[in-house]
């Protein structure tokens, strides 16, 4: 299904070429007959394609606001998508590391005359996202703030322009979505985590041994 809204939103060129909708049961010589013919592509129920095609149209709805205090204007959601790239692959070295993010969509421009670059991140969550406490508590859960720092961090390195992440949310429990950017703070608890991890893996492939059946230190929370 997220994969789905994605492709709606992000390269509905492509849609067609990867998504097909299926109108009868998941059973039966007609579905066997369906999937076999469809084989590479991944199938769509009627009520699913329903769904999905609310909340994008939600989506392209949804108005956020720019600026601050006086100086704010109404923009669509989706204007952050314009005159970017979907589904950039881009790879670097982080820690010793060689690492690879893949961006919803990347964004380059400026602001008040100062390049300015975006990733932007789409989510589907089954759970509510009314409050911000609901996405904070969605954030913490999938850990998006180690993702948000990783891909941050890749960018500025490749192109050597710091980069905001956005999060845009789109709750399948009521189609409702919403728009967040990740704080310094989130970010950098994300660098944490991402670091340590590197970490770790690095050492695993120094050593050769990638599981052990032990706690070597107390983490903090």
């Amino acid at each position: 299904i997220g994969s789905y809204v994605l492709s709606l939103i992000l390269e509905p060129e492509k849609t067609e070429e990867e998504f097909v909708v299926y109108s009868g049961t998941r059973r039966g010589k007609d579905w066997e007959a369906f999937s076999e013919e469809n084989g590479d592509k991944i199938i769509i129920t009627t009520s699913q394609d329903i769904a999905c095609k609310n909340w994008v149209d939600t989506f392209n709805k949804t108005t956020v606001l720019l600026g601050a205090q006086d100086n704010t204007k109404e923009v669509l959601l989706s204007s952050f998508f314009d005159d970017g790239e979907a589904e950039v692959t881009v790879c670097t070295d982080l820690e010793g590391v060689e690492v690879k993010v893949r961006p919803d969509y990347w964004k380059e421009g400026t602001f008040n005359g100062e390049p300015f670059h975006s990733i932007q991140d789409i989510k589907t969550s089954g759970q509510y996202v009314t409050s911000k406490a609901d996405v904070e508590r969605i954030c913490s859960q999938w850990d998006y703030d180690l993702s948000a720092a990783l891909y941050v961090d890749v960018m500025q390195k490749v192109t050597s322009t710091p980069h905001d992440f956005y999060f845009m949310f789109i709750s399948k429990k009521d189609g409702q979505c919403v728009m967040y950017k990740a704080s310094k703070q989130m970010l950098e608890e994300g660098r944490k985590k991402y670091t340590k991890a590197l970490g770790l893996l690095k050492r695993a492939r120094e050593t050769g041994i990638y599981w052990e059946n032990k706690i070597e230190e107390i983490d903090s929370i």
